[in-house]
């Protein structure tokens, strides 16, 4: 039996990224993390197809937060989402697999998710 998702993928050229240090570690120790994990992006994807890198570090969740449209799996200092926008599409599977299997063995301890 094989799986399949309900809809098609489709490469908007642009992922979502979540890390997740681990619990109690404070936002200036997760703003270091995420600028190594910002460093194994560029590593992954040509300087020519990257368009834009944008980070929310620690945000809790709050009404303040749904209100502007954001509702995110951060739940306090220790974790961040980073969006990565491409000049052009149709490779951002292959990034997004790379770097699954680069985060994973760089950064043992932290919880990635796309």
């Amino acid at each position: 039996m094989s799986v399949q998702d309900f809809f098609p993928e489709v490469d908007g050229g642009q992922f979502s990224l979540h890390v997740r240090a681990l619990p109690g570690t404070r936002l200036e120790e997760t703003e270091k993390i995420v600028s190594q994990v910002e460093g194994v992006i560029r590593q992954t994807v040509p300087k020519d197809n990257l368009s834009l890198i944008l980070d929310n570090i620690g945000l809790p969740t709050s009404g303040i937060n749904l209100t502007y449209g954001y509702n995110g799996a951060t739940i306090g200092q220790a974790d961040a989402d980073i969006l990565v926008s491409l000049k052009e599409s149709g490779s951002t599977f292959s990034y997004v697999k790379q770097l699954r299997q680069k985060l994973k063995a760089t950064f043992p301890n932290y919880t990635f998710f796309f």
